[in-house]
């Protein structure tokens, strides 16, 4: 072909064209901790860009009070991750008192007995005593418990620990007893 036969005459060399193709990032890895507060804390690991919570911030750390799933992603170089999830479990601490009985003396044997008060169904219990205390539970999971006190616990008093415990979260009472005496009084 020529300019003559009225076809122009064209250069063959070609444009070079330079593409790059980005790796889309991994979905960043959601932890999920149970604040016992009716809270939950979501932290994200594995990652390196710029975050975005399904809440709209941008943060590591979301603390949250609804039981959903919160997802995130993460956009590094212009390419956004596929999501990470993590679900908030909003459980609270199981409430937990002691009402002390009265003292039983009957038979020479100094008796209290507890109580566990709980509005938690299904929560665990566990009673334990100050260190140094010598006396004994009649159960050391159930509620009521009738502690005896030993000899130190008559003269120093003994602290006494109830501990629940419910879908990971723990609460405390104590109370503290302390024996009495009654002396005849002579006339």
């Amino acid at each position: 072909m020529s300019a003559r036969d009225g076809y122009a005459i064209c250069d063959n060399a070609r444009d070079q064209v330079a593409i790059t193709i980005k790796a889309r990032p991994g979905a960043p890895s959601v932890g999920v901790v149970d604040n016992c507060d009716k809270t939950s804390t979501l932290t994200v690991s594995n990652y390196t860009g710029a975050l975005l919570w399904s809440t709209g911030e941008t943060t590591a750390s979301i603390t949250v009070n609804s039981a959903v799933t919160y997802k995130v992603t993460q956009t590094v170089g212009g390419c956004t991750s596929e999501e990470g999830s993590g679900t908030a479990s909003l459980e609270s601490k199981p409430i937990a008192s002691i009402p002390v009985g009265t003292q039983d003396c009957s038979g020479g044997i100094t008796k209290f007995t507890l109580t566990a008060y709980t509005f938690t169904t299904g929560a665990s219990l566990t009673w334990s005593k100050s260190a140094g205390a010598d006396g004994s539970f009649s159960t050391t999971t159930n509620s009521p418990t009738v502690y005896t006190p030993g000899a130190n616990d008559k003269t120093n008093g003994v602290t006494i620990t109830l501990t629940t415990s419910l879908n990971g979260c723990t609460n405390t009472a104590t109370t503290t007893l302390k024996t009495t005496s009654a002396v005849p009084i002579t006339q």
